[in-house]
Order: C-alpha cells, then sequence, then structure tokens
C-alpha cells in the first residue's frame, strides 16, 4: 500500500510537470529563457518518469532478476537527471537574470564540471555501489556519496539563489522581484529533500516540492509574458500604469518619468516598410536596457504605444537623469550603426519630476509637455 502511494504521488507530479510542458510548447517561446525553462521541464520530468518506473519494480525485484536491474537502471537515470535538473535551473535563472554566466568559458567551464561530478558518482556506482545499492531483499540502501551529491547540488544552487537575492535590491517592478524571489527559494526544496532523506524514501518531498516551485514559476513566467510588449519585450502599457501608481505611492528617492520618442519614425515606415520600422523599435529598447543597466537601482523601461517609450527612474541625484538621457541617444546611434540601418535612429526625450498631488495622468502629461516642446524647437 506504502509503494503504490509513493507511486501515486509521482504520477501526479508526473502529469502536472507534463501539463506545464505541453503549454510551454503551444506558446512557441522560443528565447533564451524560455529554452532553459523547457530543459528545466524536461529534466525533472525525466526524473519524475524514473523513480516513478523504480517504484514499480521493487515489488517484483525478489522474483526478477529482470527488474533488479531495470530498477538499479532508472535509479540511476534519477539520479543522473536530478543533477541535469539542477543545472538547467541554474541555467534558467541566470537567464532570467539577463547575464552571461554561462556564456562565459572562465564560469562556465568550472560549473558543468561541478555539475559532472554528481554525473560521474551515478556511472561510477554502477561498479562501486558508493551512491546507492539495492540489497538482494529489494531494499534501496544509500550510500556515502549521496550525500555529497546532495551537498554539491545544494551548493550549486545557492550560488545562484545569493545572485538572485542580490538582483532583487535592482529590480523595480514587483512582478518581477516576486518571480525572482520564487526562483531564489528553489535550494530550499533541495534541502527539505536531503534533510528529510534522513527519515527514509517513503517521504516523496523532492517531487512534491519541485513541482509546486515549478508551476508557482511557470505562474510567474506567464504573468510577466502577460505584462510584456512581445516586440520590444519591455513592459506593456497595462503593467506601466500600474507601476507608475506603485511608485506614486512608494517611493524615498525623487522619482522621474523619462518619455522616448523616435524621431521621424513614420517616415521610416513610410520609406523602408513597416518591418524596418519594428527594427528601429527593437533597437530602442535595446538602447534603453543597455543605457539602464549599469545603474545601480535599476530603472523601469516600458513600451508606451506606437513608437514612445517610457523609463522611471528614482535618483537622489539629478545629473543621472541627463547622464542616463545622453546615454539611450548614444546607445540608439550605436546600434543603429551596428546594424547598418539605412538611417540614423534619433531620439527625442522629454523628462518631468514627480510633485506632490500628482496621478499617473498628471504625471504622464508633464513628460509629454517637455517631448513636444523639445520636438516643436527642433
Amino acid at each position: 500500500m506504502e509503494v503504490l502511494l509513493y507511486a501515486e504521488v509521482y504520477l501526479i507530479c508526473m502529469i502536472i510537470i507534463s501539463l506545464v510542458l505541453f503549454w510551454t510548447c503551444r506558446s512557441h517561446d522560443k528565447s533564451y529563457t524560455g529554452r532553459w525553462f523547457m530543459s528545466v521541464l524536461i529534466c525533472f520530468l525525466v526524473n519524475f518518469t524514473a523513480n516513478f518506473i523504480f517504484t514499480l519494480c521493487r515489488p517484483n525485484m525478489l522474483t526478477s532478476t529482470a527488474a533488479m536491474a531495470a530498477a538499479f537502471t532508472f535509479k540511476t537515470i534519477y539520479h543522473i537527471s536530478l543533477t541535469a535538473g539542477v543545472f538547467t535551473w541554474c541555467g534558467y535563472a541566470e537567464a532570467e537574470l539577463g547575464t552571461g554566466l554561462f556564456k562565459e568559458k572562465k564560469y562556465s567551464i568550472p560549473l558543468i564540471a561541478a555539475a559532472l561530478i554528481p554525473v560521474l558518482m551515478a556511472l561510477v556506482n554502477i561498479r562501486y555501489r558508493m551512491l546507492f545499492d539495492i540489497t538482494e531483499s529489494g531494499a534501496y540502501v544509500r550510500g556515502a556519496g549521496f550525500q555529497m551529491e546532495m551537498f554539491l547540488l545544494c551548493i550549486i544552487s545557492m550560488i545562484f539563489s545569493v545572485r538572485i537575492f542580490r538582483r532583487l535590491y535592482r529590480e523595480p517592478d514587483p512582478i518581477r522581484s516576486s518571480h525572482l524571489r520564487l526562483l531564489g527559494s528553489f535550494p530550499l526544496c533541495m534541502a527539505a529533500a536531503w534533510i528529510l532523506s534522513f527519515i527514509g524514501e517513503s517521504v516523496p518531498v523532492i517531487c512534491v516540492s519541485i513541482t509546486i516551485e515549478i508551476l508557482c514559476v511557470y505562474i510567474g513566467f506567464s504573468n510577466q509574458r502577460i505584462s510584456m510588449d512581445p516586440l520590444t519585450q519591455v513592459n506593456n502599457r497595462q503593467n506601466l500604469i500600474a507601476y507608475i501608481d506603485h511608485k506614486i505611492a512608494h517611493h524615498e528617492d525623487p522619482v522621474y518619468l523619462l518619455i522616448i520618442d523616435v524621431d521621424w519614425f513614420k517616415k521610416i515606415n513610410d520609406t523602408y516598410g513597416h518591418l524596418e520600422g519594428d527594427s528601429a523599435l527593437i533597437r530602442t529598447a535595446k538602447a534603453l536596457k543597455t543605457a539602464c543597466g549599469p545603474i545601480e537601482k535599476r530603472p523601469y523601461i516600458a513600451r508606451y504605444g506606437g513608437d514612445e517609450f517610457m523609463v522611471i527612474l528614482e535618483t537622489a541625484d539629478p545629473g543621472l537623469v541627463d547622464t542616463l538621457c545622453a546615454a539611450i541617444r548614444g546607445e540608439a546611434v550605436n546600434l543603429g550603426r551596428m546594424a547598418k540601418a539605412p538611417y540614423e535612429l534619433s531620439l527625442s526625450i522629454g523628462v518631468a519630476r514627480l510633485e506632490e498631488g500628482m496621478n499617473h495622468n498628471a504625471f504622464i502629461a508633464k513628460a509629454d509637455e517637455h517631448l513636444y516642446s523639445i520636438k516643436k524647437a527642433r
């Protein structure tokens, strides 16, 4: 009865992960982040399936040598896929942070080497039984190597968890902040599984905790996509208004609104076509991200509509606003030249500072008025 209950828990988790994988595939998300998330789902689906089949083989071990061999094989796959799942989770976390840790050899090689240690342990275990063994009576017995495996996986995931929580200080968007907090809590799943492993195999805590984590992350991932502009991959207008209202109610330093407009955008569309117009918008969004990247308290970026973008900056240094505006214009020109665009990507920027009693409409109107005066003077 206990074996059947254990198998049922794993089967339920497999069904949930399969559904999330199906929905993710249906979304046709081919982004760098989306590919990492799909890898996480595949690795843990394999992990749960391997342990599910292992559980079904256990009642037949005493009467079948083939069942014993199959159980050992699937438990080996379980340990390898667990390492792969943790590694892909770290890759997904790094993709969400938008940094290049996995793209630089000086970081990626040590990380891959650390992840390969548990894999090698699982392969060596086939001969030396240092990680686990299955006795003649059908009992699954963990070896000393299991503690080393779990320790390494906890350490690897903890490194990325620390990086995520360090980024939270710079993240202005409440929706994204809650998503990153959830991502950063993943090592707790590994730690809980490790601690409860001392009780025995009867508690399937690792599959339940990881399934709940993945489901919550998927919901957060979906919420982020809903709030993103599909073309430029910055926040959309609906999320922008909600964020301005949030920032009006909760801020410590002065808040500035930058409204950015692509100069002669209609002419770009009419002369070079709408595809080139889309490219201009994408380059503008990239210029905003690049210019805002070095700022310690990261500004909030959104597409307001058409060829207009907005940046919300909270800072006690008024000079930073002018520096940011110059950086945005410079990045736009550089990106246009790098793309060999047949025109110079020029931007106009209106600026407004939040004043007491303003709502989001008044705040935007003030920045828009400044933008209009700049374009009129030009």
